[in-house]
Formats: structure tokens, sequence, C-alpha cells
């Protein structure tokens, strides 16, 4: 009988990375349900290779399904009022969501932008979800918005396809147009394959075809990467 060749071990550097978040606690000393639902990911996205940052992108695009043209007053020694389409909220991981524009004059309906220093923002999920959707969570819907596929399914839920392809359009700006975070310095290849993952996930869901629609955004991008 032929003796078992004996296994050679072979010693492997790893690089361990740790990230550390500075996050809002509660008097506990833990983080507070907002800190963890806008930077944690969820067990659904990460089995689809899908990273915390869509989750927080899409939440984002979501606004844009409800853009409104407002007559907006800029200026304030000789303001000019010009119609603008835009969306109504403001949201940042850090803060919560916050209200981009007041009415200043009703009887004319004109507008004017509020400056993020006077913005009052929320942190309160539900009341998130109140804001963006226009609408208040079911049980259902407020266990499904802490994760990318989650939102996929409330957005398909609650709105056609015109709409649907509103927060498509603007997640896919929100993560590949000009100015988009690269999430891997001078490794497009990766970048692509992880922001692929969630538009593959929205083709397959909402029957987009964003490859063929945004070619040129995406060759644009990377070309330029």
């Amino acid at each position: 009988m032929a003796k078992k060749k004996k296994r050679k071990l072979v010693k492997k550097k790893l690089a361990i990375q740790c990230d550390f978040e500075f996050v809002q606690v509660g008097d506990d000393g833990m983080p507070t349900p907002f800190s963890h639902w806008s930077r944690s990911s969820a067990w659904k996205d990460i089995e689809q290779g899908i990273k915390g940052v869509s989750h927080k992108r899409i939440i984002g695009a979501i606004d844009y399904i409800f853009q409104s043209t407002l007559n907006i007053q800029k200026g304030k020694k000789k303001p000019v009022v010009k119609k603008e389409t835009v969306h109504m909220y403001a949201w940042s991981v850090q803060r919560g969501i916050r209200p981009k524009y007041k009415l200043i004059d009703a009887k004319n309906d004109i507008w004017e932008m509020i400056p993020p220093k006077d913005g009052t923002y929320t942190k309160d999920i539900p009341e998130i979800f109140n804001k963006l959707f226009r609408k208040k969570g079911t049980k259902k819907d407020l266990e499904k918005f802490d994760s990318f596929v989650g939102i996929i399914d409330i957005i398909q839920k609650y709105f056609n396809k015109k709409d649907q392809n509103k927060a498509v359009d603007a997640y896919v700006k929100a993560m590949i147009d000009k100015g988009s975070q690269k999430l891997y310095r001078d490794d497009p290849v990766t970048d692509w394959e992880v922001k692929k993952s969630s538009f593959d996930y929205m083709d397959k869901k909402l029957g987009t075809k964003i490859l063929k629609k945004y070619t040129d955004m995406i060759d644009t991008y990377y070309n330029n990467y």
C-alpha cells in the first residue's frame, strides 16, 4: 500500500482591515436604531453580492419618484424666480433626511431652498419611510426598509413601471455618473463588479435594462476612473 504523502503547510500573509465608524449612541452606550440602520449591511444584500452603499444610495433615489416643478426664488437683494424640477428631501447617512425647500409665498406658489445648516433633520426610521414614500409603512415594509433588496420589493409593490424607472435612474446616476463615489481606489474592475451586482438585481426584479440603457454613462465613468 502506497504511503500517503504529507501535506505541506504553506504560510500565507493575510491583510485584515478594520473600519472604525463613529456613530451616535444611546444612554446604554449602544448605537441608536438610526446609527445601526444607516451604517449596517443587511445579510440579504450580502447574499446577492450587494454592498451597504447600495442600500444608502437607493434610499436617496426614492424621493426622485416624486419630483415637482416649483417656482424657486434665488437671491436676496434682487430675487429671481425660475421654474425648476426638484425633489423635496435631502438624505444624509449621518443626519437622516430634511426638507430641501420651504414655501415663502403661498399666493404665488413661490418656494426657497433651505440651507443645509438651517435644515430640520429626522432620524426616526418610520418617519423617514413616511416622508420618502408619502405613506405610512406597514410592519413588513419597515422590516424590508433595512436592505437594498427589500427596498426594491417596496418600490415594486407601490409604484408603476414609470415611477420605478425614476428611482432606478436616480440610483444609477448616484453610482456611476460624473463625480460618483469610487468604492475602490485605482481598481475600476472591482468597483464595477460591486455596482453591477445591484444593477443585475434591479434588472431581475424590475425588468430594467441598465447595462443597455446606460452604456455611454458606464463607459465614460470607467474611462475616467
